[in-house]
């Protein structure tokens, strides 16, 4: 079975999560003129961008990192909140994943975003994810199965491949 952890220990990984990102984004994003994040974890990347003036873009290879109607959000450990039904509407369980990566990271994050000079964002989750997320992944085998929430966007690039005619050994 995952490790349990309690809501002060998740609370303090978020809080070194963010420190941590925030440090090393700055570092490795001096000198570009955008950044890519592909992760919904990768929370202090947009913040890094705004402060260097930068542009930004959110992209994932799978619809599933993307909320919709259609299916549930990933699975992450939720301290402190019963168990989610399993008859639970994903938009139900697309509320609880906002709320908890609410809980988990607006105070960190905004604590460094404070420290920049940026504004306090309200809604973590849309902060990163911004109104047009990119989906990198092919349209026929993970196809954008539509209403975002909120009627959220989302920019379909097609699967990041390079292709490779070489023959195989």
């Amino acid at each position: 079975p995952p490790p349990s952890f309690s809501v002060e220990q998740m609370q303090q990984m978020a809080r070194a999560q963010v420190a941590a990102q925030f440090d090393k984004i700055a570092a490795a994003a001096d000198g570009c003129d955008a950044i890519l994040a592909g992760s919904p974890l990768m929370l202090m990347v947009r913040s890094v961008a705004e402060m260097l003036g930068i542009g930004y873009t959110f992209a994932v290879y799978s619809p599933n990192q993307l909320p919709t109607p259609h299916h549930a959000p990933p699975r992450l450990p939720l301290p402190g909140q019963d168990a989610t039904p399993t008859d639970a509407e994903p938009s139900e369980l697309w509320a609880r994943d906002a709320e908890h990566m609410n809980t988990m990271f607006r105070e960190p994050l905004n604590q460094h975003r404070a420290t920049v000079g940026l504004p306090p964002i309200d809604d973590v989750r849309s902060h990163v994810f911004t109104d047009l997320p990119w989906l990198h992944a092919d349209p026929t085998l993970g196809p954008w199965p539509g209403g975002g929430t909120a009627g959220q966007e989302v920019f379909q690039t097609g699967s990041w491949i390079l292709p490779d005619d070489r023959p195989l050994s």
